[in-house]
């Protein structure tokens, strides 16, 4: 069988929806809507890479993705650490493992758990302070990334 066209999804969505619950403040998806948001002056943007799949043996897969999380803040001159205080709070939610469900309007989306996807000991926790990115707007920019991988059998 080869892999399911949902997988993606499923992953994409349940791991957004893990993050929206672990984090406190705004977190939007890559791609969606920034109306608005210049006036926030924190917010974080969800990205998700992958998954790569391998299929090592029949009807075995495992699926490696990587969470990145982008967070954007106004530079205060009173309160330098609030964004670390943001980033600490999506750092714990890196937990060693995120539930995958069906989640979607297709016909095999019953919100039932898939799997669940275990953090990836290869791959640390990284944060990445990328400062000012830009001379005359006075916000900077960090990233989180974690890795995960997750092992599906299918019939």
């Amino acid at each position: 069988m080869a892999a399911n066209v949902n997988w993606n999804r499923w992953i994409l969505v349940s791991a957004l929806k893990h993050f929206k619950t672990s984090v406190s403040g705004i977190m939007i998806l890559d791609g969606e809507d920034r109306d608005g948001l210049d006036k926030e002056p924190i917010f974080s943007e969800f990205r998700l890479d992958g998954p790569r799949i391998w299929n090592p043996s029949k009807n075995y897969y495992r699926l490696w993705f990587a969470v990145n999380i982008v967070v954007t803040s106004a530079i205060d001159p009173v309160d330098l650490t609030l964004k670390h205080d943001l980033i600490g709070d999506i750092v714990n939610a890196f937990t060693l493992k995120i539930d995958i469900f069906k989640f979607g309007e297709d016909g095999q989306d019953d919100d039932t758990l898939l799997a669940c996807a275990v953090r990836s000991e290869d791959f640390p926790i990284r944060v990445n302070q990328l400062g000012q990115v830009d001379k005359d707007n006075r916000i900077e920019q960090s990233t989180i990334e974690g890795h995960y991988m997750l092992e599906l059998t299918t019939t």
